[in-house]
């Protein structure tokens, strides 16, 4: 995957996405930092999403990425965008992950 060559330009759906991202992790705090669109070197278009979640105590529950990635996923299907999310989980140092030690 190439880095990102640009920063989503949709204003609405950008905000959609991130609201999406929040409803699908409300037991944690996290900021967008990053929406970009970006390619491959197939030509393959893709949003990448990044991450950044606040210090905490509750254990990030890997099931909420996958129900994260439908729900963006089918956000975007409904306006006719195939892309495919690739979410990246910056974690602070020591944050409990459930089911890991």
């Amino acid at each position: 995957m190439d880095a990102p060559s640009n920063i989503i330009h949709d204003e609405e759906l950008a905000r959609r996405i991130e609201q999406v991202i929040q409803n699908a992790i409300p037991d944690q705090r996290i900021t967008v930092c990053g929406l970009v669109e970006s390619e491959d070197e197939d030509g393959e278009k893709h949003l990448v999403i990044d991450l950044h979640y606040v210090p905490s105590n509750v254990p990030i529950r890997p099931e909420n990425n996958a129900k994260m990635i439908y729900d963006v996923r089918e956000l975007l299907a409904e306006h006719g965008d195939l892309r495919f999310p690739h979410i990246f989980h910056n974690l602070p140092e020591g944050q409990p992950v459930a089911g890991f030690c």
